[in-house]
């Protein structure tokens, strides 16, 4: 994606450039062969073939500030698994309308993927993710309870952070927290291979091949991406707790050169869950 608005910005300094051509006085030699050049990339870009969604791995995308879990096993065993802090579990909520709670999580899986994704509720007065300082601790507890794999996921567009944590059986396998350039802060430790830190040159993508290595796919779906904003927008307000929300699985498109937008790319999803979670003891 990142590429991708690089190219449409370039395309956009030529066209704007254009402008000046013809004020230099040659506009009407170079004008029509460089939109020539211009509609044969953007055919190039929407000619381009889409990889399914039941074949991707690793990461869809990294323009977005989100965290999330991925679990080995099926949607049923991890909303099982979260039943000591599950006041309200509804199954298969896409297309219909729920009411939100204080603290709500959206749990579901990909077809053609092992790994059930959970999603949870962030909102700007909490400042930040209210779980956390806890969120470790519960991916460790369900790898343990469930006997598999579970990772913690992050990725900070604004911050230029990414980092994960993988669990297996309720022990810590490899965690990361890294800034892109680098910083102080920045951390790895690993019991399945001897890498430093510094040997990481690329971040993006040594935690793109990670995911790849665990079969996994992060599908670039936040908690928002479920609930349906079009009365949200009307009323420039986000939703709120107690408001009765519509669910819905709306797909992904992006704007072409011409202004249009691309026709959706829907995630092939099996089912979305929804829990209303009880906050961890001391948060």
């Amino acid at each position: 994606m990142r590429r991708m608005i690089a190219l449409l910005l370039l395309l956009g300094v030529i066209a704007a450039g254009i402008g000046g051509v013809v004020a230099a006085g040659i506009g009407p030699i170079m004008r029509k062969p460089i939109e020539f050049l211009l509609s044969m990339v953007a055919a190039r870009i929407a000619a381009r073939p889409e990889k399914p969604w039941e074949s991707r791995r690793g990461r869809e995308t990294i323009d977005y500030n989100n965290n999330l879990l991925l679990i080995r096993a099926s949607i049923d065993d991890v909303a099982r698994a979260l039943a000591d802090r599950t006041e309200r579990w509804e199954r298969d909520v896409v297309g219909r309308e729920i009411v939100l709670g204080q603290l709500g999580a959206f749990v579901f899986r990909l077809r053609g993927h092992a790994w059930t994704v959970v999603v949870l509720e962030a909102r700007s007065e909490w400042q930040g993710w209210t779980l956390l300082s806890g969120i470790n601790e519960q991916t460790r507890a369900l790898s343990g309870l469930l006997k598999t794999r579970a990772i913690y996921y992050w990725v900070g567009d604004t911050t230029g952070t990414v980092g994960y944590g993988l669990y297996e059986n309720g022990e810590l396998l490899e965690n990361l927290g890294a800034t892109e350039g680098g910083s102080p802060d920045d951390t790895f430790s690993s019991r399945l291979r001897k890498l430093k830190r510094r040997d990481i040159r690329n971040i993006w993508s040594f935690t793109h091949q990670f995911l790849v290595d665990q079969d996994a796919f992060e599908p670039g779906i936040s908690f928002q991406y479920f609930i349906d904003h079009t009365e949200y927008q009307r009323r420039r307000e986000p939703p709120q707790p107690g408001d009765r929300v519509r669910i819905v699985n709306d797909g992904f498109s992006v704007w072409r050169y011409d202004g249009s937008r691309s026709p959706p790319s829907i995630p092939p999803i099996e089912r979305v869950d929804y829990l209303v979670l009880r906050p961890i003891a001391g948060q």
